[in-house]
């Protein structure tokens, strides 16, 4: 067999945000921005407010997130507030 520990490792990260965000697992699913160089998807809980983002960059220069964007996971790190060119990141917007 093959070894592919950033695999498992990105794997066991994303069992983690489920096991932490229970809601999932009945979640509506939207896009909310489509283009050549960035999609943008959120979950919503269909009862409460929870909601989170999945962010991807495709592009070679930094995508900004939104303000008072708080940042689960991602990878590489979100640095200055952006997703890292061709990087990724799940998001939950800060309460009120």
């Amino acid at each position: 067999t093959h070894s592919h520990p950033e695999v498992e490792q990105a794997y066991r990260r994303m069992i983690g945000l489920r096991r932490r965000n229970p809601w999932l697992v009945d979640a509506t699913i939207e896009t909310e921005q489509v283009d050549k160089t960035h999609l943008v998807v959120r979950a919503r809980a269909r009862h409460g407010e929870q909601s989170l983002a999945l962010a991807l960059n495709l592009a070679g220069d930094p995508f900004a997130l939104p303000d008072g964007a708080d940042v689960l996971e991602a990878e590489p790190a979100v640095a200055g507030g952006a997703v890292a060119p061709h990087g990724w990141a799940v998001v939950a917007a800060k309460p009120k």
